[in-house]
C-alpha cells in the first residue's frame, strides 16, 4: 500500500488537505471517499483497511477545517460543492477506475449525502453511499421534530468545533466545572459569552427551521444507499426516513447502538441517546486497529474498517456471531458497485441486545407515522420550530441516560417512610385483569373510562388476559398494529402520582437522572404498568397520545419510557417531546412521538412511563410564557393535568418472527 497527501483547489481558492491510500498492484481501483470535519488523520488505519481489500482510499478535511484552508460553515452549500469536485478528480486519476463510494458518518454523512444528490452533470456524483448515524442538516440537529431545542448536545458540539480549524474535545467540560449552571443561564443565545470565547455562529443555530430537505432530496436519488443507524441514536427517525425515501435501492441497518455505534452505556449528563456531545471522534474512533469496547458495532469514525482487516468487535447476530461491520461495508460497497442491489427499500432492526434482527421492508404507500399497522411503515415525517396544536412529527431523541435508582417501590408505588425517591421493589398492582379493547371507551374493573384517544381511529388490540394472560398481568394480543396500553386500565397503564404537577423550569426534570422523587410537590406524572406475561418485541415508531391541559400559552410535553427489570434494575426505552401552544386551561389532545424502536422486553418486565414539561439539559426550558425559549430571560411555572380518559402509549408490538441475518440480508 501507498499513501500520500494532497491538496486539492477548491472553490474560492481554498486548499482541501485530501490523505489517499493505494492498494498493492497498478489498478486501475474503485474508491471510497470520506469527507470529515473531524481531522482527515483519524481515518488513516481505516484508509488502510479500505485499501487491503482493493479499494483506493480518500479521507478529506472539509474546507476551514484541520488541514484545509477556506470558512467553514457547517452544512453550507459549499459541501456539496467540494464532494462533487472531489469525486471527479478522483475519476480523472490514473489509479481509479471511475467507480465511487462515498461514505461517512455523523456529518461525514451529511457530506457524502450532499454530494450524492447535487445538482451535477455526473462526473462529481458518487455510485453510492454508505451514511452511517447521519446528521442530515442544521435544523435536524438543533431541534426535535416537534420543536424543542438540543441543548445539551449543540452547546457541547459548538463549543468543540464551532467557529474554529481545529477541535478541542473538553471545552464544555472546562466550562462546567468553572460552573456547575452554565446552561441554566439565559438567554441561550448568550452561552458563547460564557464559555471564554466567540462563537459568533451559536445564534444562528436556531435559525433555520427548514426540517427534511436532504431526505426529499434524496427522493430523486439513483444510486445505492446503505443507512446504518442505532435505536439509541437521537437521529434514528433522520436515519430511517432517508432509507424510506430514497430514490434508488436502499438497505438499512439499525443496531441497539447509540451515536457512537456502540450499545456500551455512557456516563454522560445527557438523554440524548448516548450521542457524543463533544469530541473530535463524534461518532466514536478506537485506536488504529482496535475495536471499541463493549458491544461496538464499529472500528472507526464512520463505522468502518480495522487496518489488519480482522473483524471489529460488534452486536451478536441472530446466529450467535458478532457483526462485522467493516467486512459488512466491503461487501455491500462491492455488491452496491456490480450492481447486484435489488432495487427496493429493506433492511434488519436489531431487537436490542437480543441477538436477533427483524426484517423489514419500506413499501410504497405507507403513512409517515406507521399508523398503518406495522412495523415495516417506517418513516418520520418532517417537523418545524413552531408550537403548533398537532404532535404528528416523529419524534428523534431515541435515549435517555444510563441506568440509575428509577425502579418502582413497594406498595402500588407509595414509598417507604423516608423514602425519597420510587426505590427497587415491588410495586405490584391489584387485582383485576379488566380486559380493555383499544378505543372501546371502558376498562375493566378499577380502571374507570380509558379509551384511546377519543375520536382516533385505533386498531383493535385486546388488553388484559388476551394470549398468556393472567390476572394482574398485561395481556399480549399483539398484532401487526401493535399494542395499545390506556391509561387507567388495571392491565394497562395505572397512575401511581402526579396526575396534577407542576412543570417549573426552575427546578425541572432532568434528562440525566432516572430517579423518580415522591417527596414534595409532583413535577411530573408517573405511571406503571402490570409485569409482562411472556417476552415482548418491539419493532417499529412508538407514541404517547394525551388528553392534558396546561394553563400557560406554551408548553413542552415530554414523555419518557423505562423499563423495570424483574431484578429491579432500570434501563430506558423510549423518549420524546413536542412544543404546544393550546388555549391555556382546556384539555388538548397531545401526540408525542417516541422514536424509532427495536428491543425485546423480557417477562417479567414493567414499563413506567413519566409525563414532565421539561428534560433538561438535554433540551432547553420552555419559558411558558410564549417567548422563544432560546432568547427568553424570564420563566414561570405550569400547572399540568393529564386525563386517563383518551390517553395511552402505543408501542409497535409484532407478533410474527421476521427474523433475518444482517449481512447477507443487507447485501442483496
Amino acid at each position: 500500500m501507498t499513501a500520500r497527501t494532497e491538496h486539492l483547489a477548491g472553490a474560492g481558492g481554498a486548499l482541501l488537505a485530501t490523505d489517499v491510500c493505494l492498494p498493492q498492484g497498478s489498478g486501475p481501483h474503485p474508491a471510497v471517499l470520506i469527507r470529515t470535519s473531524y481531522g482527515r488523520t483519524v481515518h488513516r488505519a481505516e484508509l488502510r483497511g479500505w485499501a487491503a481489500r482493493g479499494f483506493a482510499a480518500v479521507a478529506q478535511d472539509v474546507r476551514g477545517r484541520h488541514g484545509s484552508t477556506g470558512e467553514w460553515r457547517p452544512y453550507g452549500d459549499h459541501e456539496a460543492d467540494d464532494g462533487t469536485a472531489t469525486v471527479a478528480w478522483i475519476r480523472r486519476q490514473r489509479w481509479s477506475d471511475g467507480r465511487v463510494v462515498a461514505s461517512g458518518a455523523s456529518y461525514a454523512a451529511y457530506c457524502a449525502l450532499v454530494t450524492a444528490v447535487a445538482e451535477d452533470d455526473g462526473a462529481g456524483r458518487p455510485d453510492a453511499v454508505i451514511a452511517a448515524v447521519p446528521a442530515l442538516g442544521l435544523a435536524e440537529t438543533a431541534r426535535e421534530p416537534g420543536g424543542p431545542e438540543r441543548l445539551w448536545a449543540r452547546a457541547g458540539w459548538w463549543a468543540a468545533h464551532g467557529d474554529r480549524p481545529d477541535s478541542d474535545p473538553d471545552a464544555l467540560d472546562r466550562a462546567l466545572a468553572r460552573d456547575p449552571h452554565l446552561l441554566e443561564h439565559l438567554p441561550v443565545t448568550a452561552l458563547d459569552d460564557r464559555l471564554g470565547r466567540r462563537l459568533p455562529s451559536w445564534r444562528g443555530v436556531w435559525a433555520d427551521c427548514r426540517r427534511g430537505r436532504l431526505a426529499l432530496r434524496g427522493s430523486a436519488a439513483a444510486v445505492p444507499l446503505l443507512a446504518v443507524g442505532g435505536t439509541k441514536d437521537p437521529f434514528a427517525d433522520d436515519t430511517v426516513a432517508l432509507w424510506q425515501g430514497w430514490g434508488g435501492p436502499a438497505r438499512l441497518l439499525l443496531g441497539p447502538w447509540d451515536h457512537r455505534l456502540t450499545a456500551v452505556p455512557r456516563a454522560t449528563g445527557t438523554a440524548s441517546g448516548g450521542m457524543s456531545v463533544a469530541g473530535t471522534r463524534y461518532a466514536g474512533v478506537p485506536a488504529a486497529g482496535t475495536a471499541s469496547a463493549g458491544m461496538s458495532a464499529a472500528g472507526t469514525a464512520s463505522g468502518g474498517l480495522p487496518a489488519a482487516g480482522r473483524p471489529i468487535a460488534g452486536t451478536r447476530t441472530a446466529g450467535g456471531g458478532k457483526l462485522d461491520l467493516g467486512g459488512l461495508y466491503v461487501r455491500w460497497a462491492r455488491a452496491a458497485l456490480a450492481g447486484r442491489i435489488a432495487p427496493d427499500r429493506r433492511g434488519t432492526v436489531a431487537l436490542g441486545a437480543s441477538g436477533r434482527w427483524y426484517a423489514v421492508t419500506a413499501p410504497d404507500g405507507r403513512s409517515a407515522d406507521g399508523a398503518d399497522g406495522g412495523p415495516d411503515a417506517m418513516t418520520a415525517g418532517p417537523g418545524g420550530c413552531a408550537a403548533g396544536t398537532g404532535g404528528d412529527a416523529e419524534g428523534c431523541d431515541a435515549g435517555t441516560p444510563g441506568p440509575g435508582a428509577g425502579t418502582i417501590g413497594s406498595g402500588a408505588g407509595i414509598p417507604r417512610p423516608g423514602a425519597g425517591t420510587i426505590g427497587s421493589g415491588a410495586g405490584t398492582p391489584g387485582p383485576g385483569s379488566g380486559a380493555v379493547r383499544a378505543g372501546a371507551g371502558t376498562a375493566g374493573s378499577g380502571g374507570g373510562s380509558a379509551g384511546a384517544d377519543a375520536g382516533a381511529a385505533e386498531p383493535a388490540v385486546m388488553l388484559g388476559r388476551g394470549v398468556g394472560g393472567r390476572p394482574g398481568s398485561v395481556g399480549l394480543l399483539a398484532r401487526e398494529a401493535g399494542l395499545t396500553l390506556p391509561f387507567g386500565a388495571s392491565s394497562g397503564l395505572r397512575p401511581l402520582h402526579g396526575a396534577e404537577f407542576t412543570a417549573d423550569p426552575d427546578r425541572p426534570v432532568r434528562s440525566d437522572d432516572l430517579a423518580v422523587p415522591l417527596d414534595g410537590p409532583a413535577d411530573r406524572c408517573v405511571l406503571l404498568t402490570p409485569p409482562l406475561p411472556r417476552p415482548l418485541d418491539l419493532v417499529g415508531p412508538a407514541r404517547a397520545r394525551l388528553t392534558a391541559v396546561a394553563d400557560t400559552p406554551a408548553a413542552d410535553w415530554a414523555v419518557r419510557v423505562t423499563v423495570l427489570a424483574p431484578d429491579g434494575r432500570a434501563r430506558p426505552l423510549a423518549f420524546g417531546i413536542v412544543r404546544r401552544a393550546d388555549p391555556p386551561g382546556r384539555p388538548a389532545a397531545v401526540t408525542v412521538p417516541l422514536g424509532f424502536l427495536g428491543d425485546r422486553l423480557p417477562a417479567g418486565a414493567r414499563l413506567r412511563v413519566e409525563i414532565a414539561g421539561h428534560h433538561f439539559p438535554a433540551h432547553a426550558r420552555n419559558p411558558h410564557t410564549g417567548e422563544d425559549p432560546v432568547t427568553a430571560t424570564r420563566l414561570t411555572p405550569s400547572a399540568r393535568t393529564v386525563h386517563t380518559r383518551g390517553s395511552a402509549l402505543h408501542l409497535p408490538a409484532t407478533a410474527r418472527r421476521r427474523y433475518a441475518e444482517p449481512v447477507p440480508e443487507t447485501c442483496r
